[in-house]
C-alpha cells in the first residue's frame, strides 16, 4: 500500500517536472514569435495562466500547447498594454539610481532612500502583477494598484517568493542547462504557487460581495 502511494506521488512529481519543461519551451517559442519585444508579455501571461489552470484543475481536457496558445492569442495586446508601463517605470528607476550614485551630499542620500522605497514598491507590483492579471478581470491600470495592495497585505508571501526564487536561481547558475528547461517556468510556478491560494480566497470573498474574477 505504501509502495503504491509512493509510486503515485513520484509519478505526480515527474509529470509536473515534464510539464514545467514543456511550458518553458513554449514560453521561449512564444517570446521569440513576438520578436522578444512584443512576445515576452503575452508569453509570460500564458505561462502563468496555464500554471494557474493546472493548479486549479481547470481545462484538463486541453493539451498544454493548445491551452498556452489560446491564452497567448487572447491576451496578446492587453498583456503588452499592462507590461510596457512597468518597463518604462523600471528604466526611470534605474536611471535615477545611476544619476544619484554620481551625486554627493545629504540631498543625494535622501533621494536615494526615497528611490529605494519606490523600488521596493515597484518590485512588489512586478511580482504580484501577473498572478493578479490572470486571476481578475480589471481595467489595465487597476492591475498595478491591486498587485501593490496585495503585496503590502501579504509581505511574508513576497519574502517567501524572493527567497525561493533566489535559491532556485542559485542552483540553476551552478547547472546552466537547467535555464533552458526551467528558467521561466520554475519561477512562475513558485510565484503562482505562493499567491494563488490568496487569490482564490479573495475570489471567494469577492463573489459574496459582487467582486471581479475570471
Amino acid at each position: 500500500m505504501l509502495s503504491n502511494q509512493w509510486l503515485e506521488d513520484t509519478g505526480v512529481v515527474f509529470r509536473w517536472v515534464a510539464h514545467l519543461a514543456c511550458l518553458n519551451l513554449l514560453w521561449i517559442c512564444g517570446t521569440l514569435c513576438g520578436v522578444l519585444i512584443m512576445g515576452f508579455a503575452p508569453s509570460t501571461v500564458a505561462l502563468f495562466a496555464v500554471l494557474r489552470s493546472m493548479i486549479r484543475n481547470d481545462n484538463a481536457e486541453l493539451s498544454l500547447s493548445r491551452l498556452f496558445l489560446s491564452y497567448y492569442r487572447q491576451d496578446f495586446w492587453q498583456a503588452n498594454l499592462v507590461f510596457w508601463p512597468l518597463v518604462l517605470v523600471g528604466i526611470v528607476l534605474y536611471a535615477d539610481f545611476q544619476i544619484l550614485a554620481l551625486m554627493g551630499g545629504w540631498l543625494s542620500t535622501v533621494l536615494s532612500c526615497l528611490t529605494l522605497i519606490i523600488g521596493v514598491f515597484y518590485s512588489i507590483t512586478c511580482v504580484f502583477c501577473v498572478p493578479v492579471y490572470v486571476h481578475f478581470d480589471l481595467k489595465w491600470w487597476a492591475y498595478y494598484r491591486s498587485a501593490l495592495f496585495l503585496g503590502l497585505l501579504k509581505p511574508l508571501h513576497f519574502l517567501a517568493i524572493v527567497s525561493s526564487v533566489a535559491v532556485v536561481y542559485y542552483f540553476m547558475l551552478r547547472l546552466r542547462p537547467l535555464f533552458l528547461f526551467f528558467g521561466a517556468s520554475a519561477i512562475a510556478f513558485i510565484i503562482i504557487g505562493v499567491i494563488q491560494p490568496v487569490l482564490d480566497q479573495l475570489s471567494f470573498l469577492g463573489r459574496s460581495g459582487g467582486g471581479f474574477g475570471r
